[in-house]
This record gives C-alpha cells, sequence and structure tokens, in this order.
C-alpha cells in the first residue's frame, strides 16, 4: 500500500534499494533536508540502514535514498519520510 501526503507526486522503486519521492511542483524551493525511517520485518529487521542516495541527483524535485543490509546487498522496504525545506 503507497499513500502519499499532499505534498509527495509519487514514489518509484528501482527493486535493488533504491527509492525515489517526487515531489509536487513548487513544494520546495532547493533541496530538502530529509530522513528516512525504513521497516522490514523477520530476521532481517535490524539489519539494515537506509541514507541518501549520493549518487542519485536529488533536488528540489525529488530526492532518492538507498538501503544496505549490513552496508553491503540493497534491498527493498517500506518507508516513512520526512522532509522540510523552503516553499518557492
Amino acid at each position: 500500500l503507497q499513500t502519499y501526503g499532499d505534498w509527495i507526486q509519487s514514489i518509484s522503486s528501482s527493486g535493488t534499494g533504491q527509492v525515489t519521492f517526487n515531489f509536487k511542483t513548487n513544494t520546495f524551493a532547493s533541496r530538502p533536508t530529509c530522513i528516512i525511517t525504513g521497516y522490514k520485518t523477520g530476521a532481517e529487521a535490524n539489519s539494515y540502514g537506509c541514507n541518501l542516495d549520493i549518487a542519485a541527483t536529488n533536488s528540489a524535485n525529488s530526492v532518492s535514498f538507498r538501503c544496505n543490509q549490513n552496508s553491503t546487498a540493497a534491498f527493498n522496504v517500506s518507508a516513512d519520510i520526512l522532509c522540510h525545506g523552503y516553499s518557492p
């Protein structure tokens, strides 16, 4: 289930751990500061972390995160995102 706030246009997933959040037009004037909290159940629940994907193009229009298990293998998780910044 994907639910968006009134500031997220869409969410896309690469299938390899990268998640991109696309913002609605004029939500932010410049790249916002964002944090992501990922959720995974079972044996892998506490063995991963999610970080801003610095190899991706992050901007006022979108930010990408990558979630990795034990800092190596990337994989998909459910996530919450919180961003703050200036609107135009």
